[in-house]
């Protein structure tokens, strides 16, 4: 039974590694993350989130959000100075790209 189990956890881990990280909040949905990706488009609204936790709470606290893009500070153009990271809440989760310092969430 303890080798079925730890089978069964090594499979998971295996598949999370290599789709993403699960992340599930405590009493809220289950956000598959995405490093380093940018989902742009289908924005609802951009809003300051300090934290990646913060910006996914906001994600599961709407019932019209299905994925965020936070937004470090350093990969925010020069133009909007801004000293916070922008989260920006999505109505769906458009197709993805690779871009360095962007954090991508996906309710599943």
């Amino acid at each position: 039974m303890k080798k079925l189990a730890l089978f069964a956890l090594v499979t998971l881990v295996v598949v999370f590694s290599s789709v993403g990280l699960a992340y599930a909040q405590i009493y809220g949905p289950v956000f598959r993350i995405e490093y380093n990706t940018d989902r742009q488009g289908k924005d609802i609204r951009a809003g300051y989130s300090a934290s990646l936790d913060g910006c996914m709470n906001n994600c599961a606290n709407s019932s019209e959000c299905r994925a965020f893009t936070w937004v470090d500070v350093n990969q925010q153009p020069p133009n909007y100075n801004n000293p916070t990271p922008l989260c920006w809440l999505k109505s769906s989760a458009p197709g993805r790209r690779k871009n360095p310092g962007m954090i991508t969430g996906i309710k599943q």
